[in-house]
């Protein structure tokens, strides 16, 4: 299957993860787009990165982009888009996102990020290093469970080290009480 964007596709199958109302999808670029600020001077950050989609539909603007995952039917077609939208600034980390968290944000540069975790969220682990990785700036976190996300938030959140700047829900399943639900994170100084 093929979901095409300004010029951009990415290409993917039933065995990998992917949203599933397609026509919300521009929407929801252009929320993070504008809520994350990315420019030439970022480091974008694909966490659960899947296939690509946001990486090379949002992340193309970064100076370099990092997408982690560990499906490996996502990660064949992950690196096909890669090639397929020409990206050479974006790097594939295959394995579970807990074993690069604490080597992947150094270094100079603003680092700005997108994290769609499974139903469940994010470990714990996972929120301990977001909130230990003083080099991200910005996160726009995807939810699809309004519980879980709100575990994680207030984590995030009550260690005083992020502060939830913007909060969307998108309508991906319509008729039904699933809703996806996007928080724009930012770093406090």
């Amino acid at each position: 299957m093929v979901f095409r964007y300004n010029g951009r596709e990415v290409r993917y199958d039933l065995n990998c993860f992917f949203q599933s109302n397609l026509s919300i999808l521009p929407k929801l670029f252009n929320e993070i787009e504008r809520s994350l600020e990315l420019d030439e001077s970022s480091t974008f950050v694909d966490f659960y990165g899947g296939v690509g989609l946001f990486s090379i539909m949002v992340g193309h603007r970064a100076k370099s982009i990092k997408l982690i995952e560990e499906n490996p039917d996502s990660l064949v077609f992950a690196g096909h888009n890669k090639e397929l939208n020409g990206l050479e600034k974006m790097e594939i980390l295959k394995g579970r996102m807990e074993s690069y968290l604490d080597k992947l944000i150094e270094g100079d540069g603003r680092w700005v990020g997108v994290i769609d975790p499974p139903r469940s969220g994010m470990t714990e682990e996972v929120r301990r290093a977001l909130i230990g990785a003083t080099q991200l700036k910005k996160l726009a976190y995807l939810s699809c469970n309004p519980e879980s996300q709100l575990r994680d938030l207030k984590d995030l959140c009550g260690s005083d080290a992020w502060k939830i700047t913007k909060l969307v829900p998108f309508d991906f399943f319509p008729k039904s009480y699933h809703i996806e639900s996007l928080a724009i994170l930012e770093r406090r100084n």
